[in-house]
């Protein structure tokens, strides 16, 4: 997981690694993630899918690392919001999830139906069909990058808090300036707020079809591990388009 003591603002492809040439090495296939066409993009982040740290209590499938990936578009217009910030505030971005596996969409819909919390994808809090799956969507915050260890701004609530004070203009005093400066950044950089949730951001642009690759899982070799459920590339028909717009 990114440590947030690091300066960042930059992006590598996925651990997209090259064929080893001679001495008689294998070469070394690039994780479905980046044969995908999503790069990792190096801020600072808190990848809680990946973790027991989110709402559902335990990691999803298809987060097989925590790392924010975005299509190579989506992450450049990211990391310039995160410059302007750093150039005008001293402040910065910090990703919480942006690509997400199709098949982690789904298993939050079962975990809504499963625990009698359907209210939360009536009510716009957990979609059945995400942005997050196209690789253009980023939820984040807002990080002070000029004091040591990057502390989180007050945003009024925590990520995923699923309530109407996460509306991001359901807030006054400091809160509201703190979503205002995060929303100015973003939008003036192509991104378009999801009016329920301050921290969630949409690049989308026509053309991407949802991802139901999983994160950071190279092809598997005949001799190597077999990867754990739900980080297998083997995906399952591909879902129809995303609505037009989404929360979680």
């Amino acid at each position: 997981m990114a440590g947030a003591g690091r300066a960042r603002g930059g992006f590598a492809a996925a651990a997209c690694l090259a064929a080893v040439a001679g001495g008689g090495q294998a070469a070394i296939a690039a994780p479905a993630d980046a044969r995908a066409g999503l790069v990792e993009v190096d801020l600072d982040s808190d990848i809680r899918y990946a973790t027991r740290r989110n709402f559902t209590g335990r990691a999803l499938p298809g987060y097989c690392e925590p790392k924010p990936l975005l299509l190579r578009s989506a992450a450049r217009r990211l990391l310039a919001a995160h410059a302007e910030l750093g150039r005008t505030s001293g402040l910065g971005l910090k990703v919480f999830d942006a690509y997400r596996p199709v098949r982690a969409t789904r298993a939050m819909v079962r975990w809504a139906e499963r625990t009698g919390n359907r209210r939360l994808l009536d009510g716009g809090y957990i979609a059945r069909r995400s942005n997050h799956n196209l690789g253009t969507t980023v939820d984040l915050t807002l990080v002070d990058v000029s004091r040591e260890g990057h502390p989180e701004l007050d945003m009024g609530t925590r990520f995923d808090a699923f309530t109407p004070r996460s509306a991001t203009l359901d807030a006054t005093g400091t809160v509201l300036r703190n979503r205002l400066i995060l929303k100015r950044a973003m939008e003036g950089h192509g991104f378009r707020n999801y009016a329920r949730e301050w921290w969630h951001y949409d690049s989308r642009r026509p053309g991407p079809r949802p991802l139901d690759v999983p994160i950071g899982v190279s092809p598997r070799r005949s001799a190597g591990p077999r990867p754990p459920a739900g980080c297998r590339t083997a995906a399952p028909p591909r879902p129809p388009p995303p609505v037009r717009e989404s929360g979680t």
